[in-house]
């Protein structure tokens, strides 16, 4: 599934009686540069495309470690900092791990030697290097990407209305501090974030 096509996030709109005349290429571009690269900074995940890093975690004695992004591809190597990589590493065999929720698991009373844990308790003493992403919109997500575009679109259209109050003959109405449109974008803002939060695991270092 594709990210949402400019038509598609007019529909939406339509669903509000609203006609929104911008351009397909304005649309795209506030999609690209600004909700998707947004949408995936809040999830800590990759929807288009299946991403390899390293990153160094901080262990905790225990035998759980939570990566900073999901859904997890390939485990490919995990070695400590404080010793020489080609005397102490840590086998992938070893390792459970339960993709969606980006969580890797020593198997069963696994130590690496009999004195220390495995993830043993260090400051930013594991290097983990592993893929992780999507190759595919969920369809959830393809629909908040579509509330946050089209709440944009509204806000472009509300900056040239302003604040204050339109009054023609005796009839009064009060854009209030955001503009035009006031109500409808935070219900598409709410909806949005609600679809994402499932998402969003709260790790964030």
């Amino acid at each position: 599934m594709a990210a949402p096509e400019p038509k598609e996030i007019r529909d939406l709109l339509e669903g509000y009686n609203i006609d929104v005349q911008l351009s397909d290429a304005w649309i795209k571009d506030k999609r690209d540069s600004f909700v998707i690269p947004w949408v995936e900074a809040k999830t800590k995940l990759s929807f288009t495309e299946v991403k390899t890093v390293t990153e160094y975690y901080s262990g905790t004695g225990n035998s759980i470690l939570v990566l900073r992004h999901r859904p997890i591809v390939e485990l490919i190597a995990i070695n400590y900092t404080n010793v020489p990589s080609n005397q102490f590493y840590i086998s992938p065999l070893a390792i459970q791990q339960i993709p969606d929720e980006g969580i890797l698991k020593a198997r069963a009373n696994f130590n690496e030697a009999n004195y220390v844990p495995i993830f043993a308790r260090g400051v930013k003493n594991l290097r983990v290097t592993y893929s992780y992403g999507m190759t595919d919109y969920p369809a959830d997500i393809k629909h908040a990407i579509k509330c946050f575009v089209a709440e944009k679109m509204l806000g472009h259209i509300a900056n040239r209305t302003g604040g204050g109050t339109i009054s023609i003959q005796a009839f009064s109405r009060n854009y209030g501090s955001r503009g035009k449109f006031s109500d409808i974008r935070n219900e598409l803002a709410r909806d949005g974030h609600a679809i994402m939060r499932k998402y969003m695991t709260g790790v964030t270092a």
